[in-house]
Order: C-alpha cells, then sequence, then structure tokens
C-alpha cells in the first residue's frame, strides 16, 4: 500500500509536470546531435578540470553577505554563459543564531524547477536551529535567474540539451565558489545539503573537493534510467526520437554517464558522504546503487533508505531529522580535528 501510493504520487507529479512544459507552453526544443556534440566539445568534454574550471573568488562578495545579516544577495557567476538575467546568482542568507555556537556552514542546493525557499522551511530551520549558517544559491535558470518568459527549470525538463550542460556547469562552479570564500572566511566547516537536481551538483562538489560533509537526498546521480526510462523523461524521450539522437544512442548514453559525477572518484571522504534515497523513488533513478553505497567510483559512502517516493522524502520531517543529524555530527568531527 505504501509503495503504491508513494510511486503514485511521483508518478502524477511527473505527468503534470510534463503537460505543463510540453502542452500549456507549448515549447519545443530541437537540438541535434552534431550540435550537441560540438558544444560539449567546446566545454572541455572529457577533461573534468576544464569541463569544471576553477571558481572565481568571491571573498569580498561573500564577506559583506556575512556581515549584512539575513537576507538575499546577488554575487557574480563564475561561469558567464552570454545570458544576462542568468550570469548572476542570488543567493539567499539564513545566519546562524548569535546565541547558538557556530557549527559552520551548509551551501543547501535545491531541485529542479524551485523558484521558492518554502519547501525548505523545516529543513532550513532545523539547521539554523543547531548552529548553521545556511546559504541557499539559485541553481542556473531558476528563481531570478531566468530569462523573461522562461519558467524556472524549463530548460532542463523541455530537454533544452545545450542549456542543460549550462546548468550542471554553472550550477557546480558558483557553488564550489561559494564553498571556497565561506571556509576562507570564516575558517569553520562547511557542507553541502543537496536535493535532487541539487543531489546531482552536490555530488560533482564532492568529486572535485574535500566537502566537510555532504548530504545528498533523492540525487539525480543517474541521467539514463531518469531520464530514458521514466515518467519526468517524457520530453527528453520525445525530442530523441524527433531528432538525430537516437541514431547515435551508444555515444548519447556515454556523454550521459561521464556526466554523471559517480562516473568519477570523489575527492570527498566517504565517509562524510550520505545519500538518502527514497526506495520507492518514481522521479530519478539510482539502478546501480546498491544498500552498502557501491556505485562505480563511490566506495564506502552511507546509504540510507526511507520507504517513501522521491515526492514523499522532499516533505518528509524524518528526512529533515536525518539531514541535521548527519551535518552537526560531521560538523562537530571537523570542528574538533580543526581544518
Amino acid at each position: 500500500m505504501r509503495k503504491s501510493i508513494a510511486e503514485k504520487l511521483d508518478e502524477y507529479f511527473s505527468r503534470l509536470a510534463v503537460f505543463y512544459f510540453s502542452s500549456l507552453l507549448g515549447r519545443k526544443y530541437f537540438v541535434t546531435f552534431r550540435e550537441s556534440k560540438a558544444y560539449l566539445e567546446s566545454c572541455g568534454f572529457g577533461d573534468v578540470e576544464s569541463f569544471f574550471p576553477p571558481p572565481k573568488e568571491l571573498d569580498r562578495e561573500v564577506s559583506e553577505m556575512l556581515q549584512g545579516g539575513p537576507g538575499w544577495y546577488t554575487l557574480p557567476t563564475s561561469l558567464p554563459i552570454g545570458i544576462k538575467e542568468n550570469d548572476r546568482v542570488p543567493v539567499r542568507f539564513y545566519p546562524a543564531p548569535k546565541e547558538t555556537p557556530s557549527k559552520g556552514g551548509v551551501i543547501l542546493l535545491h531541485g529542479l524547477m524551485m523558484s521558492s525557499d518554502l519547501l525548505f522551511k523545516p529543513l532550513i530551520h532545523a539547521l539554523h536551529k543547531d548552529g548553521f549558517d545556511v546559504l541557499l544559491p539559485a541553481a542556473p535558470f531558476h528563481f531570478d535567474r531566468t530569462p523573461s518568459g522562461i519558467q524556472s527549470g524549463e530548460f532542463i525538463l523541455g530537454a533544452h540539451f545545450l542549456r542543460a550542460v549550462d546548468t550542471l556547469r554553472q550550477g557546480v562552479t558558483d557553488a564550489r565558489a561559494l564553498l571556497h570564500a565561506y571556509r576562507s572566511l570564516t575558517m569553520q566547516p562547511a557542507g553541502i545539503v543537496g536535493v535532487s537536481m541539487g543531489g546531482l551538483i552536490g555530488g560533482w562538489l564532492d568529486v572535485l573537493e574535500d566537502v566537510d560533509f555532504s548530504v545528498l537526498v533523492v540525487p539525480a546521480l543517474q541521467f539514463e534510467p531518469t531520464l530514458l526510462h521514466l515518467p519526468l523523461g517524457k520530453i527528453w524521450q520525445r525530442r530523441i526520437m524527433d531528432t538525430d539522437l537516437h541514431e547515435h544512442m551508444e555515444e548519447v548514453t556515454g556523454w550521459m554517464k561521464w556526466l554523471e559525477p559517480a562516473s568519477h572518484p570523489l575527492k570527498s571522504n566517504p565517509e562524510s558522504v550520505l545519500l538518502l534515497v527514497g526506495k520507492y523513488d518514481r522521479i530519478v533513478s539510482l539502478t546501480e546503487l546498491s544498500p552498502e553505497g557501491e556505485i562505480r567510483e563511490w566506495k564506502g559512502v552511507t546509504v540510507e533508505y526511507l520507504p517513501l517516493g522521491h515526492v514523499g522524502v522532499a516533505l518528509s520531517l524524518g528526512a529533515v531529522s536525518i539531514v541535521a543529524d548527519w551535518a552537526s555530527g560531521r560538523a562537530a568531527e571537523k570542528g574538533t580535528g580543526g581544518l
């Protein structure tokens, strides 16, 4: 019964989202194999350090934010792509209470289509109460980073391959810049909490950086099963068949696997990484993940399954407690050991 309800809720949400983007908005993005391949090559595909270039130093901007108190701040992107509205990073800052001993910072990475922080209020409150600064950056093409007339997350769900690549590269690089600046200025532990698409971005941070602690909640760590076989990927499935991409599926699936952080070794300590997975998830799929945390290059991470679907985990107060407890425990270990 619980499995059936969880899966139906995920599938209903997926179909509603697909209907909205494909039928109500009516925009169709057609990107050919040749265009996709050329764009990947121009981005340095195949070499991690080229694909994710070193981020800009943001010490001055982040210092002003830390001193300025709660609210929204706008930071420059580390990887401009020439789209004015998107080449800036709105960040909402929730400073820890002054009366609470500081445990460090959490960079909270949100999911696909998010345009408000309302869903994260219970998690932000729990982390705030535990003594964490919380920094919530807007992902590319989300919140106020959307060009006029474009909906939050439209390019990814609507299967615009080039803008999906930009979302990943910019999202990862901008989050790295924020992580570097916070740790440099505060000398405190700093960790990542990433939900769904944010779990994908956070996973790449674990590959590129030695993150102090990391919780990836229902993370979109595998593209091929998620986009090609589940309901939320219906537009991708149609666009692939509408273009010549389906004639090159072996190479396309190879691109997808390389773009997955789990295809690359962790720089973070695996013992600092928690994957919080929905047992009945029908929005993202982790077909290669074992309960022991064995998924390609990621060995030794902790995996915890909740008897819920994707939407259920995102709304679960139990998940909030698990995230806050993990962050507090790992931050305490880092704090006593020094940075």
